[in-house]
């Protein structure tokens, strides 16, 4: 399958993409969309508005994506055991609620993605540019919230903005989550509970995320009826499955900058300069992360005057 779509304006109702709608045990490959997705419910991508199973790779979406439920900038939402590899997206993500209380989630790549204990979703070498707001919780500017998903060699610059639920790269990171080798950008903003630069709330004891970085300029809380959980890493984390997380020394929290935070198994991470060390080449190469395979330039591209990127990237 090698398909590009141009100035493509779509709208339904749910399971609403540029290109498919719904894909089962489906594997599609180098495909691309611009334009204009939208849906009067739930789940909407900007190129694929479901994967249940099979995989995506090479792909892109250029689409502005909005709905009443879920969105994604790429993948509406992705499930049983689906594989996501080498794909990027750069449009707006919208996400809006008719009704108090109907949810929604929205990521700058994949806006829901939920695997089963036995047959995970995995995420790896992908990217997402695009600026990505919910009218509720779960906001990421990557995915918006996950369960049984591995995230592996990911980034998300893209600012991301909700209710609560509201992260860098992942909005919520339930069951089974494990992120890896990535990190975000974009500014974050939520108005009350959970907010953090990489992950708004690991909130299960089977959550990891570890050798990964948050270099987030801020993260803002506009609420004024509660009391918000920001940190710079993780907004707030059930798990102590954290290890080797680094977070922007200048990140302003809450309006504070929090500068004394040196524990990088803390939802604060170690504090790091953004030119000295995530533009660096040398901190990459260091001792200082779990494995060898961790920021492998068979994956990553360094240099010392701008953030990793995907070798693939070109």
């Amino acid at each position: 399958m090698d398909v590009k779509l141009v100035d493509a304006d779509v709208e339904g109702q749910s399971s609403v993409g540029a290109l498919i709608g719904y894909a089962e045990s489906t594997d599609i490959s180098r495909c691309s969309s611009d334009g204009t997705v939208s849906g009067q419910e739930y789940v909407v991508g900007g190129l694929v508005g479901e994967i249940d199973a099979g995989s995506l790779s090479f792909c892109s979406s250029f689409s502005i994506v909005s709905s009443y439920g879920i969105s994604g900038g790429l993948v509406g939402a992705v499930s049983s055991g689906a594989v996501v590899s080498s794909c990027y997206a750069t449009g707006e993500v919208r996400v809006e609620v008719r009704r108090e209380g109907d949810g929604s989630s929205g990521g700058g790549l994949i806006g829901f993605s939920q695997g089963s204990s036995t047959d995970w979703v995995t995420v790896s070498s992908c990217y997402a540019t695009g600026n990505v707001s919910t009218a509720d919780d779960h906001a990421g500017g990557l995915i918006g919230y996950v369960d049984n998903t591995e995230i592996e060699n990911c980034y998300a610059s893209g600012d991301v903005s909700g209710t609560s639920y509201v992260g860098g790269l992942v909005g919520r990171a339930a069951n089974n989550t494990v992120v890896t080798f990535s990190y975000a950008t974009g500014a974050v903003t939520a108005e009350i509970g959970y907010a953090g630069g990489l992950v708004g709330c690991a909130d299960k004891t089977t959550t990891t995320i570890r050798d990964s970085f948050a270099a987030n300029g801020t993260i803002i809380f506009t609420g004024e009826d509660a009391t918000p959980t920001f940190h710079r890493v993780a907004g707030f984390s059930y798990t102590n499955q954290l290890t080797n997380l680094y977070a922007n020394v200048a990140m302003a929290v809450g309006n504070v900058t929090v500068t004394t935070e040196s524990n990088a198994s803390g939802v604060d991470g170690d504090s790091k300069s953004i030119t000295e060390d995530f533009q660096s080449i040398a901190f990459f190469s260091d001792t200082q992360w779990t494995d060898a395979d961790a920021w492998s330039t068979d994956v990553w591209t360094f240099s010392d005057d701008d953030y990793p990127h995907l070798n693939w990237e070109g």
